[in-house]
């Protein structure tokens, strides 16, 4: 005897599943879908204890695989073309009807796949591609920064021939912008593709030492000189950098001791080891960097104006993502692939994720997004990374992104609430923005852009009346 098919048992598998999924009886009546189902056909209401007949007649669905596979008493697919809330979608649809001792379809299941979010992620890339093709210099040449430098924008590619001006040069380089902004990856690429490539590249942060430690850590120290210290002495930082380049991240940090200090190697290109009195000659080329306003600072006294100016040689100030929209896609698409690589997933952005994401202002820069993308796909479910996926993320609006006027729709939660709750809050609000503006249920179907019987049925549903109706 053919094992029956029970809903819960189905529901428990299916409802946090990828693919959309939906029940229904042998006549059509829908007992069950998955949310995934009702973005795949672009509907946002329930559609549970609806006829499948009914979206036919009011012009959501244009074809039915489900009641194909109940007339014909076997498993149909097809591509459809669905029209909702969230517009026209493209969905590949596949029915398998179930049935039982006497033959007659008393169950059919349907599997529904949104087609749509994969072809528009596949125009997002081929934009890319033949902007990344474009000529981006008068010479026709199109940049290659090597391995793990992704710069689009006019700002950053200006920067980036700025640094390949001065890679040869033994000046000292001052790199500005606020953190995260990829002050080390700039360095890193001078030292990549100047005549220091192969030489030490040495990196220290001056913000994680206390003033006594990094003293002993850049200009090394003797035997016995402090307790603790190594019998027989250490080499500092600027002994190892010989010949290559020293980068001193967040130089603003240094106590005044040690600006002292730093002034008088780099005007005498000699270090003196704590403990000894003998100074040491040093060739290592210097690349500072910082995210503090250092002519502030020197104004008000927290930083030498003499160092600031032999550090400042060559300056090169780095903006911040914000101010560099051009370089977010192609950054979310770099990590999402280095991730995707490291945690052996196949996760792809949707369009709505990436377009919320370029609105973002992105206070962290690239170290905000570098780590927000790895938390995306190692948190995500499904192999898409949705805009709802970004909601608990509590990202910012820029002000561009709020809309303020008289239309503008607030809807705020304090606290986590059902999302079904949610939808239906932001349905009445639209409905009742709608009706104050449009007399019938027609015109306000048209600017909802949904059919005319899906208005009416929500409108009951939300015990909303028109005072008239053509």
């Amino acid at each position: 005897m053919r094992e029956r098919l029970e809903l819960q048992d189905f529901k428990a598998l299916v409802d946090n599943a990828d693919n959309g999924y939906m029940i229904a009886d042998g006549k059509g009546l829908i007992l069950y879908t998955n949310r995934a189902y009702l973005r795949a056909v672009s509907q946002i209401e329930s559609m549970v204890g609806h006829y499948m007949s009914e979206f036919i007649e009011d012009g959501s669905i244009k074809q039915s695989c489900l009641l194909m596979a109940i007339e014909q008493k076997r498993k149909v697919s097809m591509v459809t073309v669905t029209h909702g809330v969230s517009g026209e979608k493209t969905a590949y649809v596949s029915s398998t009807p179930y049935l039982d001792e006497n033959g007659d379809v008393y169950k059919v299941i349907t599997q529904a796949r949104d087609q749509t979010e994969l072809t528009e992620l596949k125009e997002q890339v081929r934009l890319l591609e033949n902007q990344m093709n474009k000529s981006m210099f008068q010479g026709g040449d199109k940049p290659d920064y090597g391995p793990g430098v992704v710069v689009m924008s006019k700002k950053m590619r200006g920067v980036m021939e700025l640094a390949d001006k001065v890679k040869d040069v033994n000046s000292t380089i001052l790199l500005l912008g606020e953190s995260g902004v990829g002050k080390e990856v700039v360095a890193q690429y001078i030292r990549n593709n100047s005549i220091f490539k192969d030489k030490p590249f040495i990196a220290v942060n001056c913000s994680a030492f206390s003033e006594q430690l990094l003293e002993s850590e850049l200009f090394g120290y003797v035997g016995g000189s402090f307790t603790g210290a190594n019998k027989e002495g250490k080499k500092g930082l600027f002994e190892a950098a010989e010949d290559g380049i020293l980068f001193l991240d967040e130089i603003g940090e240094i106590s005044p001791r040690i600006q002292v200090e730093l002034l008088r190697t780099l005007e005498d290109k000699s270090i003196c080891r704590v403990g000894d009195y003998q100074r040491i000659p040093i060739h290592a080329r210097i690349i500072s960097a910082t995210n503090k306003d250092l002519k502030q600072m020197v104004q008000e006294k927290k930083f030498r104006e003499d160092l600031y100016y032999r550090l400042n040689v060559i300056s090169i100030s780095i903006p911040p993502l914000r101010q560099r929209t051009d370089d977010i896609f192609p950054l979310l698409l770099f990590y999402l692939h280095k991730y995707n690589q490291m945690y052996d997933t196949d996760k792809r952005f949707t369009k709505a994720a990436i377009q919320r994401l370029r609105r973002y202002n992105w206070p962290g820069n690239i170290r905000e997004l570098k780590n927000l993308v790895e938390r995306l796909v190692v948190t995500s479910g499904g192999d898409l990374i949705r805009e709802s996926d970004l909601l608990p993320l509590r990202l910012e609006q820029n002000a561009s992104e709020v809309d303020v006027g008289e239309n503008a729709m607030s809807l705020q939660f304090d606290q986590l609430v059902p999302l079904d709750y949610a939808v239906e809050e932001v349905e009445k609000q639209l409905l009742l923005m709608a009706k104050k503006k449009y007399v019938s249920s027609r015109k306000m179907a048209q600017h909802l852009k949904v059919s005319r019987a899906t208005v009416c049925r929500k409108l009951k549903k939300y015990n909303i009346s028109l005072e008239k109706d053509e």
